[in-house]
């Protein structure tokens, strides 16, 4: 049998790049970070992580960067302007994932690892999210700011609600306990519709919400409405997938936008105000914000 694989791949791109890379590189590995800059042309490091700890079938370098290599391809994208490639010792991965994922306490949210042994706080909504699957467990700035307006929202009544690009599943899980209503959790990443399947199950959430891979919106009914869409993905699907979530979202519901910078609100928020949604709130952590808006 081989044994778990772990690299670490930083990558330097043009800040107008940024949001392709990123793209790709949700597609291709684990978890994935960058860098803010407050100069729109210098240029941005971006963090990914691959590994082989879901099949334990051979990984090396030299095919960590061939999978890279035919991913720019596809999505016509050029070269990195730099790129280094790091193997993790398989030793330190627990020990780092569990000390890196304490328990998280986010407006009426608990969240916390597999590994967490202490007090689950009974004022708090709890989600256990597994430590190993880093992504998507609340720690970002997007995601605390989801669940932050999630728990702003106590006299909203809604009835059905939808997940777009659901990553670890935690913002479909949170919004369903909160509001006590079904979910639709929709992701392109069959990786992400696994994971979300399994924090499902930690979760005695199964039959609360259901979970399958979209590209956009493409799988859901044509006809299907819902009261509530979150939608924690980058600015640029935000502003592409407005129409058609327009189209998804019935009268007086609500959308929660993330996975935005500070600098780039004005334009998602006006690419939504073209199809008839309104700014109700705003959101601010670190450099990131969260929108709430409204269908009128």
């Amino acid at each position: 049998m081989n044994k778990p694989i772990l690299f670490h791949l930083k990558l330097i791109v043009a800040p107008t790049l940024v949001d392709s890379f990123v793209n790709l590189l949700e597609n291709i590995s684990e978890n994935v970070s960058w860098d803010v800059s407050e100069n729109p042309d210098q240029d941005i490091r971006i963090d990914a992580f691959v590994s082989n700890k879901e099949t334990l079938l051979p990984l090396t370098q030299t095919m960590v960067v061939e999978t890279l290599s035919r991913a720019l391809k596809s999505y016509n994208l050029p070269s990195p302007t730099a790129l280094s490639i790091e193997e993790i010792p398989e030793k330190n991965w627990l020990l780092e994932n569990q000390l890196s994922f304490p328990p998280l306490e986010i407006g009426s949210f608990f969240i916390y690892g597999s590994h967490f042994e202490g007090k689950i706080p009974k004022h708090k909504l709890s989600l256990e999210i597994n430590a190993a699957l880093a992504f998507g467990s609340g720690e970002h700035a997007s995601t605390k700011g989801c669940l932050l307006a999630l728990s702003s929202l106590p006299e909203f009544i809604p009835q059905k609600g939808l997940d777009m690009g659901c990553g670890s599943g935690i913002l479909a899980m949170a919004a369903s306990m909160f509001f006590k209503i079904p979910f639709t959790a929709v992701d392109i990443d069959p990786f992400s519709i696994e994971t979300t399947k399994e924090n499902l199950r930690k979760n005695n959430l199964k039959t609360k919400v259901s979970c399958f891979q979209s590209n956009g919106y493409v799988s859901l009914k044509k006809e299907e409405t819902f009261d509530l869409i979150l939608c924690n993905i980058l600015a640029k699907p935000l502003c592409e997938m407005a129409p058609q979530l327009r189209k998804h979202l019935r009268p007086k519901g609500m959308a929660i936008l993330s996975g935005l910078l500070k600098t780039q609100s004005q334009e998602v928020i006006e690419q939504h105000q073209k199809y008839g949604l309104q700014l109700t709130n705003r959101i601010a952590i670190e450099d990131w914000e969260t929108l709430i808006l409204t269908h009128e």
